[in-house]
């Protein structure tokens, strides 16, 4: 857990702090409240845009319910939230599919499956190096080159391979 907190805080802070990309105003509303910390405002706002489908409002009711902020915290739900945004592209929400897969909470661990989120989510540009960040080295024990995209662990999975 003392691991996954950093990883789980920065990726959230790249995502509270993102800007460019068009929102509804129930995810503003949920984004503003969430920065002052009041999770109920933002539970309020971002419920039901998630579940009109808005990916960034899906993501955010995710990181409530893994956090337990605002909500009791709930690693399933979590997932829940966390797939549902991941389906349609979020990459935030896909490189915390992985760790949640790597780690087991929510789902039984599964590396092939947590591999595949970070894949996923490094192809968007959301990539960790997975010594810098924390994440279980073993997933990438005899991994290809090919399956990931990002040049740490490009570079970590040849030097694995070649062992």
């Amino acid at each position: 857990m003392k691991r996954l907190l950093p990883v789980l805080m920065m990726v959230f802070g790249v995502f509270l702090g993102s800007a460019g990309e068009s929102e509804s105003a129930d995810f503003q509303k949920g984004l503003t409240a969430a920065r002052s910390g009041d999770f109920t405002t933002a539970l309020r706002e971002f419920q039901p845009a998630a579940e009109d489908g808005d990916a960034k409002s899906q993501f955010a009711l995710g990181w409530m319910y893994h956090e337990g902020k605002g909500v009791s915290q709930d690693y399933k739900t979590a997932v829940k939230w966390f797939t549902l945004a991941a389906k349609q592209g979020n990459a935030r929400a896909q490189f915390n599919l992985g760790v949640t897969y790597e780690q087991g909470k929510g789902v039984p661990r599964d590396y092939k499956t947590a591999v595949k989120w970070y894949r996923l989510a490094a192809e968007q540009g959301v990539c960790r190096c997975p010594v810098q960040s924390g994440i279980d080295v073993r997933i990438w024990r005899g991994c290809s080159t090919r399956l990931h995209p990002c040049p740490y662990v490009v570079k970590y999975c040849r030097i694995i391979w070649e062992k």
